[in-house]
């Protein structure tokens, strides 16, 4: 019997079709991009990618958490770790600010930095905006090797509606997220977390600073070490 209440099928069906322009566009542009079909799948294409006794570096990332990297990570001993962003149960930051900041800036040196972006244009470029511009720093130089992992939902036209998806719903909900859950009490006075609208705030807690298009990699400007961004799309909604 076809049951129409399910649509799992057509779905997956259009995430890969729409990953595989994607992945095309990603890889003109001298990107190392390869598609997984689940999330189980992405963590398997991230841990090859890994040197043994790397160490590694990472962005705050729902995705990496969803698709279970840093269990992964917590479960290995062989790897040297630079998160500024462990939080206890209770969501607050274990790292004091002063440490926060040494673990931001070894993670830009690391062999290995791993993070997911806010969007992804059908033409193959990179839109990312942060506060700090850590994550963002460590996309265009420092790493040996940047791996980012990317939900479909991350994939959009063109870099105006990649800005559009960042301030109508990844600066909110991500707001939103650090309120709440990580207890940043000035998070809570944004326009976008009271109203769920971006306003172009100037705000002293405003998350939208730091902005980056990642235009492709220049293979003649590499140094011998680096290999550069390596971009896994997965053919599920992830992230924020």
């Amino acid at each position: 019997m076809i049951n129409e209440a399910d649509l799992g099928s057509e779905e997956r069906w259009l995430y890969e079709l729409i990953s595989r322009k994607a992945l095309e566009s990603l890889r003109k542009n001298n990107f190392d991009a390869e598609y997984a079909s689940d999330r189980k799948e992405a963590l398997e294409k991230v841990i090859q990618r890994i040197p043994s006794k790397a160490t590694i570096g990472v962005g705050d990332s729902v995705t990496l958490q969803q698709i279970g990297f840093f269990s992964w990570l917590e479960s290995r001993k062989d790897y040297q770790v630079f998160n500024p962003f462990l939080k206890n149960p209770e969501g607050y930051s274990i790292a004091a600010p002063q440490e926060r900041f040494e673990l931001m800036r070894k993670a830009l040196t690391s062999d290995v930095f791993l993070a997911g972006t806010n969007a992804v244009t059908l033409d193959g470029k990179l839109v990312n905006i942060d506060a700090r511009g850590n994550r963002t720093a460590a996309m265009i130089f420092g790493p040996k090797k940047v791996i980012l992992v990317v939900g479909v939902n991350k994939i959009v036209r063109d870099v105006d509606e990649a800005f559009r998806r960042i301030k109508e719903v990844c600066a909110p909900i991500n707001a939103k997220r650090h309120f709440e859950k990580h207890h940043i009490e000035s998070m809570g006075e944004l326009p976008c977390v009271k109203t769920g609208v971006c306003v172009n705030c100037n705000s002293p807690s405003k998350i939208c600073r730091k902005i980056v298009i990642i235009d492709g990699q220049s293979p003649r400007f590499r140094f011998e070490e680096e290999e550069g961004i390596s971009i896994i799309i997965v053919g599920e909604k992830l992230g924020i």
